[in-house]
């Protein structure tokens, strides 16, 4: 029996510009950006699985049929951690793939040979065409080791810009762009990756209406939009979860889709959005992830900001904090929560309702408790000096040791680990009394490290 295609795109970008809905705007935005106004740069910005990397696919295929741009798709996942010297021949032979020229050759060191010879060569031979740099996550990295790497990118594009005639950037990144990457799409004509609207969902979910593989009735189209309100991924999951489950195999006949077999599907997608989840997770803070736990936690959808601080305290958060205090704000911007009207004033929620219930089922609260540990950076930094400082046998001195414990308590009243290792310092030094609270302390908090 023929198997028949899933239309729904899961996991990886869309190329094909058959398969891309909705976005009008914001192409026709970019596009105007650097053809209308002049801008050197431009910036698509929005959270991870919004879709950018599909966004520039589609500003490539399309900007190809302008004759005066040459569009250039760059994939820089996963290679910000890599050195300039590697860096600039894999920039290169992307430039080189994307105007269909020779493998280049770089003389000297690449970074220098690419900036001073190579690229002006290959742009003058474009007849006053603008090669488009289409830079594929163009973000930061928090780890230090990887940053340094990510910086000295960073710097090598904002120097291209000013250097190089006829050169345009076009850079999809998050909102956690920092440090000496900041500095440079600051420059930037920044534009935000909104999500779907209605009418790019019920395109989206009618494709397979139109293959003829389903047939939704309307009260299941407003079903599926009320548990993704346009988040292009989480869409595409449910609409392919309902499409497995009734298209398993070649029907006998159309199968209608109703609104309980959308509720159906939705438990699936939810057990299914663990990759979803992993990826968004990545790109948030210690103080965001504990909040979004905190959120996703709770029966209601939406809880006003005295209850979101009622269910930190109930999982041993009961000093907040300016940090943790700061991120349901940083979270709106971003986005991932939205603030609704409600009897008793202003409610949030996580925008997105099924990215509530899979934040629910892979990150319960109990399992993002340890967070807490690094939710004040400086104050997981005095933990992992005194950690250090009971390695070492010559600075082994409980009151150098002590000190940074109780300075990390004092910025991070909720450091767990700092907790356990003061509390243990203290019964060593006969002091019970304070061990004892601290011990009470670490219970509430959390049990399993007490």
């Amino acid at each position: 029996m023929k198997l028949l295609d899933n239309p729904y795109t899961i996991g990886r970008p869309i190329v094909d510009p058959a398969g891309f809905v909705g976005r009008e705007e914001l192409l026709e935005a970019v596009r105007a950006a650097l053809l209308v106004d002049g801008h050197k740069g431009v910036g698509i910005r929005g959270g991870r699985r919004m879709g950018r990397s599909s966004i520039l696919h589609q500003l490539r295929a399309r900007m190809a049929a302008v004759p005066e741009l040459r569009p250039v798709y760059v994939d820089l996942r996963s290679r910000l951690r890599a050195p300039i010297e590697v860096m600039v021949p894999h920039l290169a032979q992307a430039v080189a793939r994307g105007l269909h020229i020779g493998a280049p050759r770089l003389l000297g060191p690449a970074d220098i040979a690419f900036r001073e010879a190579w690229l002006p060569e290959k742009i003058d031979a474009l007849d006053g065409a603008k090669l488009v740099l289409l830079l594929d996550s163009f973000e930061g990295l928090v780890e230090p080791s990887r940053a340094a790497a990510a910086a000295s990118f960073y710097r090598y594009i904002g120097g291209l810009l000013g250097r190089v005639q006829n050169l345009r950037v076009i850079a999809s990144f998050g909102h956690q762009v920092t440090g000496v990457g900041s500095d440079v799409v600051a420059g930037f004509q920044v534009f935000d990756v909104p999500p779907l609207e209605l009418e790019d969902v019920q395109a989206l979910m009618l494709r397979s209406h139109k293959q003829g593989t389903l047939r939704w009735e309307p009260r299941a189209g407003m079903a599926v939009w009320a548990l993704t309100r346009g988040h292009p991924e989480l869409t595409q999951l449910l609409c392919s979860e309902v499409w497995e489950e009734l298209n398993y195999y070649d029907p006998s006949s159309v199968p209608e889709v109703t609104v309980s077999e959308v509720h159906s599907a939705a438990n699936k997608a939810v057990e299914s959005a663990a990759p979803i989840v992993d990826r968004l997770w990545s790109s948030f803070e210690p103080a965001s992830r504990v909040v979004l736990a905190a959120l996703a936690s709770q029966p209601s959808e939406e809880v006003s900001l005295g209850e979101l601080w009622r269910a930190l305290g109930e999982s041993g958060v009961h000093e907040l904090g300016p940090r943790i205090e700061a991120v349901p704000r940083e979270l709106e911007a971003r986005g991932v929560l939205e603030r609704v009207a409600g009897d008793d004033g202003d409610r949030l929620r996580i925008r997105y309702p099924l990215l509530h219930k899979a934040l629910a089922r892979h990150r319960p609260l109990r399992r993002v408790q340890a967070e807490l540990d690094r939710v004040e950076p400086e104050a997981d930094a005095y933990y992992r000096d005194a950690l250090d400082l009971t390695k070492d046998p010559e600075r082994r001195g409980s009151d150098a040791i002590v000190a940074r414990l109780r300075s990390a308590l004092e910025l991070n009243p909720n450091h767990a680990k700092a907790m356990a290792l003061l509390a243990d310092i203290l019964l060593k030094d006969g002091e019970e009394d304070e061990a004892v609270r601290l011990l009470e302390r670490l219970y509430e908090i959390q049990p399993d490290a007490a």
